[in-house]
């Protein structure tokens, strides 16, 4: 599998999404702390938006990535100003990943990067990679804020299945503590 860009939503399901995100950090307290060293900013494990976009758009995804998948989790973090994501590769319930860019305060595009290659995105728009087996990360967001969805799954055929399906939670829309 190729990484790829694809616009996976309208931007006006995009704003939605930021909207719902936006309603959230102003009602909850930033995380101070992350096993992916990242403090300070919100972040959500398997909100139900998520969970719904995770299901919602299976479909397209299967049809980009070529194989059937199975959804473990689904994931959302607001960035801000200077903030990185630490280049890393991800535990196996992310087999294969999207990252979708949500838009932010002050600016839209910060590109992830996989492999060494940046890979920039219009809002609505989504990288497809394997985060299991890529190394992947951000540099410093260079304007205010910026969000992001992301959403894991595992090959139906592969390695992890059925041992992560759904992120080892009896179904999607759960909450458990992550590992």
């Amino acid at each position: 599998m190729q990484n790829k860009v694809v616009r996976f939503i309208e931007k006006a399901h995009a704003d939605f999404l930021y909207q719902h995100i936006q309603y959230i950090c102003k009602r909850l307290p930033k995380v101070d702390t992350d096993k992916a060293g990242i403090g300070n900013s919100h972040e959500f494990y398997s909100d139900s938006v998520g969970e719904a976009m995770l299901h919602f758009l299976l479909p397209k995804i299967e049809n980009v990535y070529g194989k059937k998948l199975c959804p473990t989790y689904s994931f959302w973090r607001q960035y801000y100003k200077d903030q990185i994501l630490p280049f890393h590769d991800d535990r196996p319930s992310c087999e294969v990943s999207v990252t979708l860019n949500l838009g932010g305060e002050g600016g839209y595009d910060w590109p992830i990067v996989v492999d060494d290659k940046p890979y920039p995105m219009e809002i609505g728009e989504g990288v497809l990679y394997r985060g299991e087996d890529q190394i992947h990360g951000r540099h410093p967001l260079p304007y205010e804020s910026h969000a992001q969805l992301f959403l894991h799954y595992i090959e139906l055929d592969g390695k992890h299945y059925p041992e992560f399906k759904f992120d080892r939670r009896p179904g999607l829309y759960f909450k458990k503590n992550r590992p």
